[in-house]
């Protein structure tokens, strides 16, 4: 509602960065609704960081499988070369072993 839906913060990121790490689906269901431009879901924060890696860094395993659902690029990689994957090995357990799962057959 009058939300400019590529506002950024002071580090660059959107909307979509924030919704995706909170892992607020209802949120993100609306703002990709809303989304005319879909190459907001490829915005990049000041360190490179995509909506998908702010959830993937959340393990929400949920979240990401709705982003990539939605069509988001979990090939994209950051300002050091970081991809989704890199992200979600750190993670020891289930989750972390889900989010692999999950990023490597989109």
């Amino acid at each position: 509602n009058g939300c400019k839906l590529d506002a950024r913060d002071i580090c660059g990121r959107t909307a979509l960065h924030y919704c995706c790490r909170a892992g607020n689906i209802q949120n993100l269901t609306s703002l990709v609704i809303k989304m005319e431009d879909r190459t907001m879901f490829e915005a990049r924060s000041n360190g490179g960081i995509t909506p998908l890696m702010s959830a993937v860094q959340s393990a929400n395993v949920y979240m990401v499988g709705k982003c990539l659902n939605h069509g988001f690029n979990p090939f994209a990689l950051d300002c050091t070369g970081k991809s989704c994957m890199d992200y979600a090995t750190p993670f020891k357990d289930i989750n972390g072993e889900n989010l692999c799962r999950l990023i490597h057959s989109a």
